[in-house]
């Protein structure tokens, strides 16, 4: 896939900024190195069967994995964590940091990868540039409806 946009980044992309939109955050636009990045974490990831984040502290990083995924439904499964988040604290909440990644607002770039297992299910990675989930900055990050 490289770094170009494949239909899931678009799907990813489209569906995020959607989300975005909706917490005061600005659009994201695609990154081909968080692309490229999220690809080969992707492949690691479907090759290994392990769903691990690569460690990197360049990029924030939600990972997902299903019988079926594609952009839009990794994105939908990361944001239903809106439900068990608490807005105003300025703190991390467990349980909610692929929404807070999400939506946090002094990201600017995604970057996406999608790879198949042997078994047919699919993993989806997702990198933001510059990471968000900061210690003590979600107050002016994570944004109420």
């Amino acid at each position: 896939m490289g770094g170009g946009m494949s239909t899931t980044g678009r799907e990813a992309l489209n569906q995020t900024n959607h989300y975005r939109r909706q917490h005061h955050a600005g659009d994201l636009t695609w990154d081909k190195s968080a692309a490229r990045h999220a690809s080969s974490l992707a492949k690691k990831i479907a090759r290994t069967g392990r769903l691990e984040h690569s460690g990197s502290k360049k990029f924030g990083e939600n990972l997902a994995m299903g019988t079926t995924m594609d952009g839009k439904r990794a994105v939908d499964l990361w944001y239903a964590e809106v439900n068990k988040y608490s807005f105003g604290n300025s703190n991390f909440q467990p349980g909610c940091g692929h929404f807070t990644a999400l939506v946090w607002k002094g990201t600017g770039k995604m970057g996406v990868g999608r790879a198949r297992r042997r078994d047919g299910s699919e993993v989806v990675v997702a990198n933001f540039l510059p990471p968000g989930n900061m210690q003590g900055r979600f107050k002016e990050n994570v944004l109420p409806k």
